[in-house]
């Protein structure tokens, strides 16, 4: 089975419930209650995965059953896509010179990037 990708708040939220001795059942049993009786650390973990799962109307709720089960992926960022793509691009030095250009008329500052961008072109 693939794994899913998943937000690095809802993996971290998944982490702590783990970390809390919660079964994988507990969790998803857990899902269908609003309010949860635990710390407050583990009580805004459930409160995470919830705003996941039934946020944009229940889209995310087998997404969520299938990272409990077949395990999960963390779902990159657009900075990191962006630092990845910068970094596996070393022998083509147009691309990394239109990432730099890019980042600087919009104004993004992403380290590990950035500061690279200004050596280049002295």
């Amino acid at each position: 089975m693939d794994k899913v990708k998943l937000p690095k708040e809802v993996a971290q939220a998944i982490e702590t419930l783990e970390n809390a001795e919660i079964t994988t059942f507990g969790i998803i049993c857990s899902l269908a209650h609003e309010r949860w009786g635990h710390s407050e650390h583990v009580s805004d973990a459930h409160k995470v995965l919830r705003r996941f799962s039934f946020g944009n109307s229940g889209g995310n709720t087998d997404i969520i059953l299938k990272a409990l089960v077949n395990g999960y992926e963390l779902e990159l960022t657009p900075e990191e896509k962006v630092y990845e793509y910068y970094h596996e691009h070393t022998e083509n030095s147009d691309e990394k010179v239109g990432v730099c250009r890019t980042l600087n008329l919009l104004g993004i500052k992403i380290e590990g990037v950035n500061a690279r961008c200004v050596r280049q072109q002295a």
